[in-house]
């Protein structure tokens, strides 16, 4: 009896699998296709997670460089688009993309695509700093055109003869 039941189970390890590809290999290759995509194994975009300091901002994409993430982001500067319906926030407060600004820490997660990295969840955090901007330079101060110098002055000429003086009192002579 126990050779029976062990050539039984002997049938059954061998047939169960040869029928399985059997009918794998004859149902059409929709079906084939839809099962795969049902285990979720094909057409689903990778997700992401990246970490660390924003280079550029435009109205719908944030440029970083990454210092930590999955491994297929870290250590890279990337560019990662940010979708309509994204849950952005900024020092802990709702935000926009517009509201990050470069030089802040930022966190992304999101999914790769062939087209690149879209961000699904934001969280950035910083002060902008305020570059000072040049203070207006005074201008040289106006040099005095040269000037004419004064001509000296008429001054009345030195006579030999003796200088007499008028009084007015009359005089005896």
């Amino acid at each position: 009896m126990r050779r029976t039941v062990v050539a039984a189970l002997t049938a059954a390890a061998i047939a169960v699998p040869a029928l399985t590809t059997a009918a794998f290999a004859s149902a059409p290759p929709a079906a084939v296709a839809s099962q795969h995509s049902s285990h979720g194994t094909k057409n689903k975009a990778a997700k992401f997670t990246a970490s660390g300091q924003v280079t550029a901002v435009d109205a719908t994409s944030v440029t970083l460089y990454v210092r930590s993430g999955t491994k297929n982001v870290r250590k890279q500067t990337i560019t990662v688009s940010v979708a309509d319906d994204a849950s952005v926030r900024v020092n802990g407060r709702r935000g926009t993309v517009a509201d990050i600004a470069a030089g802040y820490k930022i966190d992304l997660t999101g999914r790769s695509t062939a087209d690149g990295w879209i961000a699904s969840r934001v969280a950035a955090s910083g002060k902008v700093k305020v570059k000072p901007t040049p203070s207006v330079k005074p201008t040289p101060s106006v040099k005095p055109s040269p000037s004419v110098e004064p001509s000296p002055s008429v001054e009345p000429e030195h006579s030999d003869e003796p200088e007499t003086e008028h009084s007015s009192e009359p005089s005896d002579d």
